[in-house]
């Protein structure tokens, strides 16, 4: 089946696309979005944007997940921030920022104004 025109419109019930992939493509050839029929895996090209109510998360770019929300809880009992790890300098700093180097976790307290904190072994 082939659907052509400017636009789509399906009513009174679901889409439903059986056994094989869904894809959406920009020329016909290049995958924008595309969800695996067999393992129900999702990748898409381009920013992504979820917004319910006060909350939003957005990933935008190479190097930017913006979570912005009245309340961040994370559940599970581990929280991770894996990557390299930097040394905090005397120079600008965004509030808000937290770096780690093996003896000392930095905070950036106010714009350009960074605070540490000796780490010990336990």
């Amino acid at each position: 089946m082939t659907l052509t025109g400017s636009s789509t419109v399906v009513t009174g019930g679901l889409l439903h696309v059986n056994a094989n992939n869904f894809k959406i493509t920009s020329d016909g050839t290049t995958s924008t979005f595309l969800v695996t029929a067999a393992t129900g895996a999702v990748s898409m090209a381009g920013d992504l944007a979820l917004t319910a109510a006060a909350a939003s998360i957005t990933h935008s770019g190479a190097t930017s997940l913006t979570v912005s929300t009245p309340s961040l809880i994370v559940t599970g009992g581990t929280f991770v921030m894996a990557g390299s790890a930097g040394t905090a300098s005397a120079g600008t700093c965004v509030q808000g920022t937290i770096m780690y180097d093996t003896s000392f976790i930095y905070i950036c307290s106010t714009a350009n104004a960074w605070y540490k904190a000796t780490l010990a072994p336990i």
